[in-house]
């Protein structure tokens, strides 16, 4: 299995790995650190997933910010993908298939492009006057999360009641 590498120094590589059953396990044969997954993303069908160390006493901070809207795997992460401080190398991989590191350029670009754009700016004002830009960026974010993330909803199929006197 191929997978993504990103060093302290933000040197990204393609690395092969022997996947046995249990993630973790292959990445502890070529990682001394105490590896967790960290953020998942799903993009094209597939869920990605990024395995590093949160914990700062393993080894020195890594400078790779990772793509927006990165789904936390547990409770412990409060900060969002691209603010998180994982130290020593990141990993990042698709279970389904290899995962190259032009495919980790993919994921960012697409993820990162559509939030920076300005294109978009269409699709959030239907009307030039804007009440506070704090409310802009909320609808911004709202629209790329809904487009990005796995959001589990269930939707009932009853109506609400009419209250309304007509």
């Amino acid at each position: 299995m191929i997978i993504v590498k990103i060093d302290t120094e933000d040197n990204i590589s393609n690395i092969e790995l022997k996947y046995n059953n249990n993630i973790k396990i292959s990445l502890n044969t070529i990682d001394d650190n105490n590896l967790e997954l960290l953020y998942e993303w799903n993009f094209e069908s597939n869920i990605i997933e990024c395995y590093g160390c949160i914990d700062s006493d393993c080894n020195i901070k890594n400078k790779h910010i990772l793509p927006s809207f990165g789904i936390p795997s547990t409770n412990i992460i409060c900060e969002k993908s691209e603010e998180c401080n994982i130290y020593g190398n990141i990993y990042i991989l698709c279970k389904n298939k290899d995962f190259f590191d032009y495919d980790y350029g993919m994921l960012y670009f697409n993820i990162n492009d559509d939030f920076n754009d300005d294109n978009l700016e269409e699709d959030y004002d239907k009307n030039d006057n804007l009440e506070d830009n704090s409310d802009n960026n909320n609808d911004k974010n709202e629209f790329l999360k809904s487009k990005y993330l796995v959001v589990n909803k269930i939707q009932s199929d009853l109506l609400d009641y009419d209250n309304n006197i007509y």
